[in-house]
């Protein structure tokens, strides 16, 4: 049966917490980003799902313990007769909570807004059937990220028993400066036409024609896991 969260639910504005934040303190105080300190009091009760009121509006949080939250977060407390907390959570993970956002600065949601929003509430059996199956593909995603970690860790530890240090080259390796094994490297950003860049550049995460080497990517001395690409097109284009 389809209803209106202001039929499931109650929405609880969040405080300053100046006055009961407390490093020692028992309750966790949330912003819309997540946990951002302690409190020695809380507003909201245990399984409320958390979204943010400003800034980071589309990453819902489930708190399985009372908590304080500050002003740029909701505190979405469900009727518990006739919905689970956990099967708003997952609703809440697929909404796109972007097309309420009306400013054109910080993200923001109004709690009019959240009242209308519209879900569709099945019986308690099948509600929990669905939190099992999402609770247990998490599980086994959280399980294959810990493996791909190890896995990163392993592969980087390996390189460098293979090749030693690349700032120091113990092996004495030939070092070639950068310029001299790229086809072509410019700063496509400098030339001050955006919409030319919004127009013809559209970076991809999976392999393309030519690999996007950004700024961060020497900040973060990072050339594996945060790598973009682009098609031969874009390229093309920019070498001009």
């Amino acid at each position: 049966m389809e209803y209106r969260f202001e039929d499931i639910l109650e929405i609880r504005n969040g405080k300053n917490q100046k006055a009961v934040e407390n490093p020692e303190g028992r309750y966790p105080i949330y912003g819309s980003g997540g946990v951002i300190g302690y409190a020695d009091d809380y507003i909201c009760e245990a399984d409320t799902i958390i979204i943010g009121r400003k800034g980071s509006i589309n990453n819902p949080i489930y708190a399985s313990e009372p908590f304080w939250n500050v002003d740029t977060a909701f505190g979405l407390s469900v009727k518990k007769d006739f919905v689970l907390p956990r099967y708003l959570y997952y609703f809440c993970k697929k909404f796109d909570f972007g097309k309420l956002n009306k400013t054109v600065t910080v993200p923001s949601l109004t709690k009019s807004d959240l009242l209308k929003i519209k879900i569709n509430v099945p019986v308690k059996e099948e509600q929990q059937a669905i939190i099992d199956k999402l609770m247990k593909i998490e599980s086994i995603m959280a399980f294959r990220k810990i493996e791909l970690d190890y896995l990163d860790v392993l592969i980087k530890a390996r390189f460098v028993e293979m090749f030693g240090n690349a700032r120091e080259n113990p092996k004495g390796y030939k070092m070639v400066l950068f310029n001299d094994i790229v086809e072509y490297m410019g700063d496509i950003g400098s030339n001050g036409a955006n919409k030319v860049i919004v127009n013809h550049l559209d970076m991809k995460d999976e392999e393309d024609y030519a690999m996007m080497v950004r700024f961060t990517n020497f900040t973060k001395n990072d050339f594996e896991d945060d790598v973009k690409f682009v098609s031969k097109e874009a390229y093309d284009f920019f070498k001009k």
